[in-house]
């Protein structure tokens, strides 16, 4: 059980891996361990199935995909910090990889979209972003959205 959350806290995205938005690839502490990102099978979800209905093997994995949830939901909310009246930050960019929040989705796999359109809100700041998903294009709300820095930025 430790080492697989070892792999959970090791798949997270540090930041993306270049500018080219159709090659939206990310770094994370997996690629300095194996040289490649982390990968694990899908699995059936148990998260919301009584314990007393599981056998230790799927006890087991509804305890590992207890921590992804709430793991991964920490990490997101600690990249979406808000500085709001501290600092202005800077808007989303076209071409930007993000993360999706909210998403739910099984251990060591993170639901990564590449930043197509902003839409600015009243006072120019933006509000919803057009995300390129392998899925198709959609739009999100900036809180369901968590932006990953560029190797270059500094």
């Amino acid at each position: 059980m430790l080492s697989e959350m070892e792999a959970c806290l090791n798949s997270r995205p540090l930041c993306a891996l270049s500018d080219d938005p159709s090659n939206p690839t990310y770094l994370s502490t997996g690629h300095f361990l194996i040289g490649e990102p982390l990968t694990q099978l899908p699995d059936i979800d148990y998260t919301n199935v009584k314990m007393n209905r599981l056998s230790k093997w799927q006890i087991y994995q509804q305890q590992l995909q207890q921590y992804w949830q709430r793991w991964s939901t920490d990490y997101l909310q600690s990249l979406q910090q808000l500085h709001r009246w501290l600092k202005s930050t800077p808007n989303h960019q076209p071409g930007d990889l993000v993360l999706l929040n909210g998403n739910t989705t099984t251990p060591l796999q993170w639901t990564t979209a590449v930043n197509k359109h902003k839409h600015p809100g009243k006072f120019g700041n933006v509000r919803v972003l057009t995300i390129k998903k392998p899925k198709g294009v959609f739009q999100r709300p900036t809180p369901k959205i968590c932006p990953l820095p560029c190797v270059n930025d500094k």
